[in-house]
């Protein structure tokens, strides 16, 4: 069975599992999708400027987490791509997922009865 078969069946039990696989779908993709982007602006561009925020607003309110151990650990703005890699851009990637997931969760609604056989 293929995972989108898999996610399809298992969205199907719930009572809202359809819409709430969409919307948290969609916000996996946005989250993902923004990532991708900072850091192609990250690596090609000689001066990205604020670029992070939109990651930042993306993935909020749990990014402002990500944010403070990024303070925390590089106290002087560190600057360099791997470190914009592994301290920023990950970390909110992963806590933007992670979202994504609590979404699921939250709006999926309780599990419907078997069919009678």
């Amino acid at each position: 069975m293929s995972l989108f078969t898999r996610l399809a069946t298992a969205a199907r039990r719930r009572e809202r599992g359809v819409p709430a696989l969409v919307v948290s779908g969609l916000y996996a993709a946005l989250v993902l999708g923004t990532a991708v982007f900072v850091e192609a602006v990250v690596l090609f561009s000689e001066d990205p400027g604020f670029v992070g925020v939109w990651l930042v607003l993306v993935t909020l309110p749990l990014s402002t987490f990500v944010l403070g151990l990024t303070t925390v650990l590089v106290p002087d703005g560190g600057g360099g791509i791997l470190e914009s890699l592994v301290l920023f851009t990950i970390p909110c990637a992963a806590v933007g997922l992670l979202q994504s997931w609590l979404l699921w969760r939250v709006f999926r609604g309780r599990r419907r009865e078997p069919a009678p056989r």
